[in-house]
């Protein structure tokens, strides 16, 4: 021993299994047992499960692109909806705008031919009165 170990001076003793001091339980590490790898090659084993659920996670995939597709094209379509309608109110204001002015002038065309009739019908009176 001192051949190998030059600083000991040869006073430490080997303990016999049975003299081993007892393990401190508060100090022992508790790392939960590792789980073990799930297998990446499905060629190994085809018949695993895993083969389905690679192609069950395709078609969800392939699911949410079309859901997105579709709602995409849904908010394309209601936006141009929306336009459409905005425009279609534009157009009914300007209808309202020029239905009022249309009612303005008849009511004023209508005035104007009461009062050419009661001036026609003056002129008449004068002309009676002047024969």
């Amino acid at each position: 021993m001192a051949a190998m170990f030059p600083n000991c001076d040869g006073s430490a003793k080997v303990m016999a299994p049975s003299q081993t001091p007892p393990i401190d339980d508060d100090n022992v590490d508790d790392r939960p047992a590792k789980r073990p790898r799930l297998s990446t090659d499905t060629a190994e084993n085809p018949n695993d499960g895993s083969t389905k659920a690679v192609a069950i996670i395709k078609h969800m995939q392939l699911i949410e692109r079309e859901i997105t597709e579709l709602e995409n094209a849904n908010h394309l379509k209601a936006q141009q909806m929306l336009d459409e309608l905005n425009r279609s109110k534009g157009a009914l204001a300007v209808a309202h705008e020029v239905n009022r002015k249309l009612s303005s002038e008849r009511d004023e065309a209508k005035q104007a031919v009461v009062k050419a009739n009661e001036v026609a019908a003056k002129s008449a009176e004068l002309i009676k009165t002047m024969k």
